[in-house]
């Protein structure tokens, strides 16, 4: 799964450019070596962080949006870059990688949080930073505390945990996994409330900001729009 993301006032969308969404034109281009497999705008806009992963290129980058420079490289080898997330006051970033680790990178250097045994797909912090969820191919979900680096729970699915979210007040994880099923957890109780049945892998999880609905996108060519609270699907996109 290649990431994509969309800064905080919508005015820019990135995937291997930085674009324009009022005209779709082209701002910002930065090469790499090989394959993008991640991006992700910092929440204050100023800086967006792009992963690669190829036999090329196994590096985290840190652009200045204003000039499109390269701020920083900092290496991921031998395995690149599969996930990145900014926590919310832009300070710190989270990585995961193919070769299983989950680092956090801050404006000193990148510190591994754990190291998995497995591919690790995704990556989100909670809105204050005090947590940090991580999905994988081992079929898990891990919620770590960052300043301890302690797990604070794991729960298996059926099958890979492609992507993870957590609410704007970090009481709800949503995950999308590869058996089909979109899962809705209580954070603090570490238990699911809600599954929601789609008809192929759920490849995608976003909140709305009120952490009422919950955005999925599956392997049946459909976005659903479902109700948190009671886990109802109310409207599906083809």
């Amino acid at each position: 799964m290649v990431e994509t993301g969309v800064d905080n006032e919508a005015q820019q969308i990135v995937c291997d450019s930085t674009l324009a969404v009022a005209s779709g034109a082209v701002v910002r281009e930065v090469q790499h070596g090989d394959l993008v497999r991640a991006v992700a705008f910092s929440h204050d806009n100023r800086h967006l962080a792009s992963g690669a992963a190829g036999v090329d290129d196994q590096a985290l980058r840190i652009v200045e949006v204003s000039s499109g420079k390269v701020m920083r490289k900092v290496p991921h080898g031998p395995h690149g870059v599969f996930a990145v997330a900014w926590s919310h006051d832009s300070r710190m970033l989270a990585t995961g990688t193919p070769g299983g680790e989950v680092s956090i990178v801050d404006r000193i250097a990148r510190k591994i949080l754990v190291e998995l045994h497995s591919v690790v797909q995704s990556v989100a912090f909670g809105h204050d930073s005090k947590l940090l969820v991580c999905g994988s191919r081992d079929r898990m979900v891990r919620i770590f505390e960052v300043a301890t680096r302690a797990k604070r729970w794991e729960i298996e699915h059926g099958d890979w945990v492609a992507s993870v979210a957590l609410s704007h007040d970090s009481a709800r994880l949503a995950t999308g996994a590869f058996d089909q099923q979109a899962r809705i957890f209580d954070v603090g109780a570490g238990k699911a409330l809600r599954t929601v049945q789609h008809g192929g892998r759920v490849q995608a999880v976003a909140f709305s900001h009120d952490g009422k609905h919950l955005a999925t996108g599956a392997g049946d060519h459909k976005v659903r729009i479902v109700e948190v609270a009671s886990g109802a699907v109310l409207r599906e996109v083809q």
